[in-house]
């Protein structure tokens, strides 16, 4: 007699007990949390460094600034210039170790997330369950690896779980991936996990120049900021602008390219000579932030169809089979 079709809740299912492997990811989860809330304070004591260094990088600006504008290198005291290598030694260790924190939190984050997807069984869960968000309507809910796994059409597809980059195994968070889906901010790395890594340089570079303009604003040069982040297009002038973009005021002559001309942004740069890399920051920020809400929607969406999952599973693991009781396993 053929081995009757595995079914996971269901009254005709071989009984087997999954509460130990849900206790025993329950406590992973919470380890994983408690891990991520310890690099977080970590990452927040790395910033508070960055800001001492940030003053004591100023003081070391005015102290070579005392000295003389006309003075030449091998005029500074030696205790000065080696004050001022120490000080960038360490100003470039910190942010070295920043972007390493920084991934860690995002892979921390994705493995929180994948342990939660595993401790359900690879074989799609077919039951249906009655959704109150949607009238009333039942819904399917299949395992989200499962190629029959339910895909919001609100987030434009975007996964519950997060997806592996190929190769090295890396974690890629589901709101780069909707982020990229969109069109909502442009890389041109080769490969998921290479862009992810150029947006978060991007990041890191952007959040830089932030602080040098906040740093010259407080000291000597006060040079209004007239350029314009552009983003890549095989339109500009120069190979660098092709592949990375950067900022830029456009040109209006004829041997400035056609994109330069067509630039529907020289009317900002006129009547806003001060456009700072801290707009264009916020401004990218802003996406990841709105990609982040619609992705943390859909894992909200996920989770409560996981508990009414449970709820469904306790019912029919109390009320047994028709008989009373589960059935023994087929040999």
């Amino acid at each position: 007699m053929d081995q009757e079709k595995w079914e996971y809740g269901r009254a005709s299912s071989n009984g087997i007990d999954v509460q130990p492997l849900v206790n025993e990811n329950r406590k992973k989860v919470r380890a994983y949390l408690e891990d991520a809330s310890k690099e977080q304070e970590s990452r927040q004591e790395l910033f508070n460094k960055l800001d001492e260094l940030e003053e004591k990088m100023v003081c070391v600006q005015q102290d070579t600034r005392n000295l003389g504008p006309n003075r030449s290198k091998g005029q500074i005291s030696p205790g000065v210039l080696d004050k001022i290598n120490a000080l960038r030694l360490e100003e470039s260790a910190l942010n070295k170790e920043h972007s390493r924190l920084l991934k860690l939190l995002w892979v921390r984050h994705t493995e929180v997330q994948g342990t939660i997807s595993r401790i359900l069984e690879s074989r799609t869960l077919d039951f249906e369950t009655k959704d109150d968000a949607n009238g009333g309507e039942p819904i399917t809910i299949a395992h989200p690896s499962s190629s029959c796994a339910l895909k919001d059409p609100d987030t434009g597809g975007a996964e519950s779980t997060p997806k592996e980059a190929q190769g090295s195994g890396k974690s890629i968070p589901d709101w780069f991936c909707l982020l990229e889906k969109k069109g909502w901010v442009r890389l041109r790395s080769q490969g998921e996990e290479n862009r992810f890594d150029e947006l978060l340089n991007k990041l890191a570079r952007l959040e830089d120049e932030v602080r040098r303009q906040q740093t010259e604003v407080q000291g000597a040069r006060k040079a209004p900021w007239d350029d314009h982040f552009h983003e890549p297009n095989p339109g500009w002038a120069h190979e660098s602008q092709r592949i990375r973009g950067g900022w830029w005021t456009c040109r209006d002559g004829e041997d400035a390219p056609l994109a330069e001309r067509l630039c529907q942004r020289k009317s900002q740069q006129r009547h806003n000579p001060k456009v700072m890399a801290a707009d264009y920051l916020e401004e990218l920020m802003g996406r990841v932030r709105t990609a982040m809400a619609i992705v943390a929607e859909k894992d909200k969406k996920f989770v409560t169809a996981m508990m009414q999952l449970e709820r469904l599973d306790a019912s029919h693991q109390l009320r047994g089979d028709e008989r009373g009781r589960f059935p023994a396993p087929s040999k």
